[in-house]
């Protein structure tokens, strides 16, 4: 009877491993850049956090290994502390209620945001300490969250300068996103270049992506039909860009706009450029 139990379990477990193998595979066959449910998006946030806690970790091995006595003691404590600063600072940060499908995401987000500025502070560091620039690039810090409140601007087109002139701007086309920050709170439009159709976004920002909602004005004549991107619970691309900048559901029409309850905004692949004549709407219509 002990050995057909035996037999049974390992049997199950197989079976188990099998699955969880399986499911891996579909997971890493996930294109974080045309991610558009939310589970999707939850594991890409995870992933992109865990690929940078380990870059921190591997500094900070660095850093520890040439420490002794006193100073090596120091940054273990230091580390721990920042450890339990860096959770609870996120726990305050996210306004999301912990049992909101994006929490995962903002949560992922402010951690990833807040390792990648420890693992500059500790490359810095070691460049000082060691007398050289180290091995790996510096991490890019600069995220709409850490900056002032303000007005800013960015654009989907490259340019070699920060200052940018209407002509110029039209020439390369593409999208402009106008900004208006105060504290996690950011209200912005978005639009192509060539083009009348513009989103408002408003919502909470954390690190390069803001959660919330926006609205839709259509340049006249109005058309309802095919307009409204996703009127279900699943995300759907807003921009011509495969949804890398704006993913939007739960859509209705009322009257001349289209709403949608739900929007993602993502930063990351835009370009900051002198702010422009036109400032940012105060909130969306």
């Amino acid at each position: 009877m002990s050995r057909k139990l035996t037999i049974l379990s390992i049997t199950v477990w197989f079976a188990f491993l099998t699955v969880l193998a399986s499911g891996n595979g579909i997971a890493q066959q996930i294109d974080c850049q045309k991610a558009t449910t939310t589970n999707d998006m939850k594991f890409c946030a995870e992933q992109s956090y865990k690929a940078a806690d380990k870059r921190l970790n591997e500094v900070y091995q660095k850093v520890l290994s040439g420490e002794t006595g006193e100073q090596k003691k120091l940054l273990i404590e230091a580390e721990e502390m920042w450890i339990k600063f860096r959770d609870d600072s996120c726990r305050f940060e996210i306004t999301v209620s912990p049992d909101g499908r994006e929490y995962p995401i903002f949560l992922n987000g402010c951690l990833e945001k807040l390792t990648r500025y420890r693992t500059a502070d500790l490359e810095k560091y070691l460049s000082q300490r060691d007398g050289s620039s180290g091995s790996q690039p510096p991490v890019k810090t600069s995220t709409v969250a850490s900056l002032p409140d303000g007005n800013y601007r960015y654009v989907s087109a490259k340019f070699a300068s920060f200052t940018v002139s209407d002509d110029e701007l039209v020439k390369a086309g593409g999208y402009e996103l106008r900004v208006r920050k105060k504290g996690n709170k950011l209200t912005s439009i978005l639009g192509q270049i060539d083009s009348g159709n513009t989103i408002c976004i408003s919502g909470d920002v954390s690190g390069n992506t803001v959660v919330g909602r926006a609205v839709e004005v259509s340049e006249p004549p109005f058309n309802p039909k095919d307009t409204i991107r996703s009127a279900g619970e699943e995300f759907a691309a807003w921009d011509l860009m495969g949804g890398s900048i704006l993913k939007v559901r739960r859509g209705k029409k009322v009257g001349n706009k289209i709403e949608y309850a739900s929007a993602l905004l993502n930063l990351s692949g835009l370009n900051r450029i002198n702010t422009g004549t036109r400032p940012a709407p105060v909130s969306c219509p």
